[in-house]
């Protein structure tokens, strides 16, 4: 008797368990501020300026820097990529924080400015997400992602502690002095 090889079984799923109950449990789910307090946990406030002075003593140092973050950031997921097919290894991540433009550009998808954009639970969420995955380069992306400066400086420094790269594509139309500064 031939037998057929055992299917692998589902890869396992993190699953946020205070989320779990409160949608199990129908009582909780009618009062929406218990849900809120279970679920809620916005990102942190950013500290300005984080760094006054330079911190590096001289041009190499910073290089050297830069260039391990980028092997981090990039290189090593790559190879745990090519290495190991069957585990998911995001080399870059997407965060659409915004659907919202400030302009009209008749190319464009991003015109329903009806849309709400992220808030910062599920910003906070889907970071550590990544980073538990070993994702380290971050794209925000979406309409404009400058319409909410305050949430992207948010965004930018919780991630920067979790030793993110960031990238920040704009039309640049919102780059007033405060804004690039911080």
């Amino acid at each position: 008797m031939i037998t057929k090889p055992e299917k692998k079984a589902a890869p396992d799923f993190r699953v946020d368990v205070k989320l779990r109950d409160v949608l199990v449990n129908s009582s909780e789910t009618r009062n929406r501020s218990q849900a809120a307090i279970a679920v809620e946990e916005g990102l942190p406030e950013p500290i300005y300026p984080q760094y006054p002075n330079p911190r590096w003593k001289n041009d190499r140092a910073y290089h050297n820097f830069k260039a391990w973050r980028t092997w981090k950031g990039l290189g090593a997921p790559y190879f745990k990529h090519r290495l190991m097919p069957g585990e998911l290894q995001p080399l870059i991540a997407y965060l659409f924080s915004e659907w919202k433009c400030n302009l009209d550009c008749h190319y464009c998808w991003s015109y329903d400015n009806s849309v709400k954009g992220m808030t910062e639970p599920v910003a906070r969420r889907s970071i550590d997400w990544l980073h538990s995955l070993g994702n380290r380069f971050l794209a925000l992306m979406g309409g404009e992602p400058l319409l909410r400066p305050k949430f992207i400086h948010k965004i930018v420094y919780y991630a920067a502690q979790k030793d993110f790269i960031v990238y920040l594509p704009t039309n640049g139309r919102l780059m007033k002095p405060d804004v690039i500064d911080r």
